[in-house]
């Protein structure tokens, strides 16, 4: 059953209207311009994915929540995708990026080797995950609930090619989730959780869900015209 479905990230149509009154000269459509690229691949790759998921026939008790948004004090987790089943919790890093792929395991550093050859580099998804595992594992322990919570993070482009890899952290082109359904059913066979109190656990992980604050563009004032000025977001 799907609690949360994912939806469109307003800073997408904004991005969009500001564009198209932008003219092509101007110094900054190319920065709001490759915005624009990243955010669309990444939305869209998470879709991909979610359809892939949806198809999955999994009998027992289970939840999606997509792009889960837990505000605390001084810092916050956004998850893309928690699965909550009666035999375990999965969480899935999406990430849309393309080229070789290396994590380094002792400088804690994640790094895209482009086709010219030049490097980027990148928040390290293996950390982002982790993040995340530990405050499902707190969540859980406050609700007094004892399930394996499994980190995985998902490539969506069959292009990535992933050459260096942490140890014991499963990561998968998107294509494999079938694959690592039948895995992780097989690997947690135990139903821990009855179906009434595994509703009731994903209920009460969505009502720490909030909406995430969205950031303010920095629009010139030759363009602060009409709806894209007065509603315009920041994406620092």
């Amino acid at each position: 059953m799907i609690l949360k479905d994912r939806s469109e990230p307003p800073e997408i149509l904004q991005l969009e209207s500001l564009l198209q009154r932008t003219p092509i000269v101007h110094p900054r459509f190319p920065q709001w311009t490759e915005q624009l690229r990243r955010m669309s691949a990444g939305f869209h790759g998470e879709q991909r994915v979610d359809s892939l998921f949806y198809e999955i026939p999994i009998e027992n008790p289970h939840y999606f929540i997509q792009d889960l948004f837990i505000q605390k004090p001084k810092s916050s987790h956004q998850i893309d995708t928690v699965l909550i089943t009666s035999r375990f919790v999965l969480l899935l890093e999406i990430k849309s990026i393309s080229g070789e792929l290396n994590f380094d395991p002792q400088l804690r550093q994640f790094s895209r080797t482009n086709k010219d050859g030049s490097i980027d580099g990148m928040n390290n998804p293996d950390d982002q995950i982790r993040r995340h595992e530990r405050w499902m594992q707190q969540f859980l322990s406050a609700q007094k609930v004892s399930l394996p919570v499994i980190g995985v993070i998902v490539f969506t482009y069959p292009s990535s090619i992933v050459n260096s890899r942490p140890k014991n952290r499963i990561i998968i082109q998107a294509s494999g989730l079938p694959y690592l359904m039948d895995q992780l059913l097989a690997k947690y066979p135990d139903e821990l959780l009855t179906a009434r109190k595994t509703r009731h656990l994903a209920g009460k992980l969505l009502e720490r869900h909030s909406e995430r604050e969205l950031r303010r563009i920095e629009v010139p004032a030759e363009l602060r015209r009409g709806c894209c000025a007065r509603n315009a977001l920041a994406l620092n």
